[in-house]
């Protein structure tokens, strides 16, 4: 099992096509992403590194979520493959998401339907479905590599630096999903549900 094979266990070659791509190179793109801030939480654009930078305080009343409306009909039997850039360092009191996943409750802020890494102290994947987090798992029990150098790659997640998190995914129903990070340009799963 490589990241050579996709989640149906075919080998995947280099043909990709793009469904979406959203680069914030002059702007917070708001034509396809809807945002939300609550409390003193704010949210900017960085044109030096074409992103944007989303703030909160330790309130919990600050939230800021970005989500697009788009949407990316699955075609069965075809592998999914996303792939996200973030920077999200620990932060004693905030929860960080990030993934394929929409929201629900006030304000969108409980995951309802998808898959999805949180940072909140703690480093998890986890999965929710029809409002609820049907499964989680923290770092220490990623079920591939625990991405903290003792696992199979010797490599170690570093929090402090910018991430490319990797989602691949097989939806019939059921199916299996790996998640995992590009860490020196290659793909390292650290867990499949």
């Amino acid at each position: 099992d490589t990241p050579s094979i996709d989640s149906f266990g075919r080998l995947r070659i280099s043909d990709p096509f793009t469904l979406f791509d959203s680069k914030q190179l002059h702007d917070k793109q708001p034509l396809f992403w809807d945002e939300t801030t609550g409390g003193s939480a704010t949210s900017t654009h960085n044109s030096t590194n074409a992103a944007v930078e989303m703030v909160v305080t330790a309130s919990s009343s600050d939230y800021v979520i970005r989500q697009t409306k788009q949407r990316f009909n699955y075609q069965p039997g075809k592998s999914q493959l996303i792939f996200m850039t973030f920077y999200s360092p620990q932060n004693t009191g905030i929860t960080n998401r990030i993934g394929c996943f929409d929201g629900t409750g006030t304000n969108n802020l409980t995951p309802n339907n998808g898959i999805f890494f949180e940072c909140d102290g703690t480093l998890s994947w986890n999965i929710c479905k029809n409002g609820s987090t049907t499964e989680t798992v923290t770092q220490a029990n990623w079920n591939l590599d625990s991405l903290d150098g003792t696992g199979e790659s010797e490599k170690t997640l570093d929090m402090s630096a910018t991430q490319l998190l990797v989602i691949d995914y097989e939806w019939l129903g059921v199916g299996r999903v790996r998640v995992g990070f590009v860490i020196d340009g290659l793909i390292f799963y650290c867990h499949y549900f």
